[in-house]
């Protein structure tokens, strides 16, 4: 969304995040299920998190840029996460099944029957390796498509 504009400092990095969390989080819907308390609640910062299947660091952060807690709240919520041991691995993610990637899997296939080969093509100018590939998508790198009239087969296929 920033055509022309060079990304990566912290000013673009952060519109981005706020536009995930606008995404991820409705201003409306956010509000009206967001607990508000002198403290943080975090068991119902839980339970949203379980239902909308997003860290609860991003929840406080909603939280704050919409100003339903303060600043104190907010140091005090990512301390906590810290302190708990929560900052690379939340408490409950292990109950947010990863998601699927359904759209490039579909168009994966779409583009491999119109043109055979493409997706590895993509891959290779990408710089990907089948396991890289496979690592970064979700998905294998269909098979390499043979030319029946062509009798030269690659090492690689052996």
């Amino acid at each position: 969304m920033h055509r022309g504009i060079e990304t990566g400092d912290k000013v673009t990095e952060g519109q981005a995040n706020r536009f995930a969390s606008a995404f991820l989080l409705p201003r409306s819907s956010f509000i009206h299920e967001f607990s508000r308390a002198r403290s943080l609640n975090w068991q119902a910062i839980y339970d949203m998190k379980l239902r909308w299947k997003v860290s609860a660091a991003a929840i406080i952060r909603r939280a704050y840029d919409l100003n339903i807690i303060s600043a104190d709240q907010y140091r005090t919520g990512y301390i906590h996460l810290s302190k708990t041991g929560q900052k690379k691995s939340e408490r409950y993610d292990d109950k947010i099944p990863a998601e699927e990637p359904e759209l490039l899997q579909t168009a994966m296939m779409e583009l491999e029957k119109a043109f055979p080969g493409a997706v590895r093509r993509l891959a290779y100018e990408a710089g990907l390796n089948d396991m890289m590939f496979a690592s970064v998508s979700g998905l294998q790198l269909p098979p390499v498509a043979h030319d029946e009239s062509d009798n030269v087969i690659p090492f690689a296929m052996r």
